[in-house]
């Protein structure tokens, strides 16, 4: 079993002249699996916390695995000694995510396992924020900041429940939890929908990623030769052949001019491209930067489309991950782009070289990152 790690932001430490703000984000994927979306929302959030005068570094808070008994335990534990659920490929780009993490952004010298660990030390902040990302999936009290002591700020930046609904035993935890937040913001329209049900007072808000230019992120050349000569494929959750039309993708790889590049990920013994990559954080924005065109099934895969202007389509997520796609349509409706949604009635070429109105999205993007910047400023006045 995977382990689901969660880091907390903390706005603070040696910088004793800044207001410091603690902020808990999902850090599901960041220690055994690749996904960039969460890295580089951290980064954007951070960055931004930092421009406006506060001083971040990140709290490690990591979820122990729940523990299993009989053959399960057993599995388990073959696992860990082989480490059979990750690739020596994969451990290798692991390893990039850590020295981006090093380099690029600060973390506290203390890891905390529980939430018990939290209420008897808790990390020393003048504010504490939840968000972005999944943070409100499910029910860790942690993400809904009850380590925080009292009569200190709680505030939400663009949390989201990775889902349109929640179940009613989820909604009756979480109401005194949200009841005690000073402010909310969600990043989607179905996270309105919940609070409004549970009776709490929420706003809407940009992913963090939007709140930077493309200019701000770190982006290598690594694909500066390739300038608009390949499409990226970035897929998450491919359970089967089924899951993606890979005979179409795949004779497209072979017949076109147009090369394909494909992040690695479970798809990768499935699809047949000219390369196959496993990206380092700079690099997989590099991909982004030079390509033609972009096919994802993610939602940061989606959102960094737009950010570097590229033509795209999104391919719907299937099975037990389709709950997913709620936070993929929220997006695109905000931006008028329902159309970028792969339909299967006419060729994938086709439909990616539609036209999108970049001067529509730049505007959006520009009132929605004025009205997040007015929101952050004033939940830390």
């Amino acid at each position: 079993m995977k382990r689901f790690s969660y880091i907390i932001i903390i706005l603070g430490g040696d910088y004793m002249n800044e207001k410091r703000v603690c902020v808990i984000s999902a850090y599901t994927y960041i220690q055994q699996h690749i996904n960039y979306g969460s890295l580089f929302q951290y980064y954007a959030l951070e960055t931004i916390l930092k421009n406006l005068g506060y001083a971040p570094y990140w709290l490690r808070y990591i979820i122990k695995e729940p523990k299993l008994s009989g053959i399960s335990c057993v599995k388990q534990a073959i696992k860990k000694i082989l480490k059979l659920d990750i690739s020596p490929q994969e451990r290798k780009i692991l390893r990039t995510f850590d020295d981006f993490v090093s380099s690029k952004l600060t973390v506290s010298k203390n890891i905390y396992y529980s939430e018990d660990e939290l209420k008897m030390d808790p990390p020393a902040a003048d504010y504490y924020i939840t968000g972005s990302d999944q943070v409100w999936g499910g029910v860790d009290s942690a993400n809904y900041l009850c380590f925080v002591p009292k009569g200190k700020k709680k505030i939400s930046y663009a949390a989201s429940f990775g889902k349109s609904e929640i179940s009613d035993a989820q909604m009756r935890t979480i109401k005194p939890w949200l009841k005690n937040f000073d402010f909310i913001s969600v990043r989607e329209e179905s996270g309105l929908n919940i609070c409004e049900k549970i009776n709490v007072k929420a706003e809407r808000m940009i992913d963090p990623t939007f709140l930077l230019n493309r200019s701000d992120f770190p982006c290598s050349d690594k694909y500066i030769e390739l300038d608009n000569q390949y499409l990226l494929l970035y897929f998450l959750n491919i359970n089967n052949s089924t899951s993606l039309p890979l005979e179409e993708i795949n004779e497209m790889s072979e017949t076109t001019k147009i090369k394909t590049v494909a992040g690695v990920s479970e798809f990768d013994q499935l699809i047949e491209c000219k390369y196959l990559e496993y990206f380092a954080p700079e690099d997989w924005l590099s991909g982004y930067k030079y390509a033609e065109g972009i096919l994802t099934n993610t939602f940061h895969g989606t959102v960094f489309a737009l950010i570097y202007h590229k033509p795209f389509l999104v391919f719907l997520q299937k099975g037990r991950f389709e709950k997913q796609n709620e936070r993929i349509f929220s997006l695109l409706r905000l931006y008028g782009l329902e159309d970028r949604v792969y339909d299967g009635n006419q060729k994938i070429l086709i439909q990616l070289k539609e036209k999108i109105d970049w001067v529509k999205v730049d505007n959006i993007i520009s009132q929605e990152r004025n009205k997040a910047q007015r929101f952050i400023m004033k939940t830390l006045a």
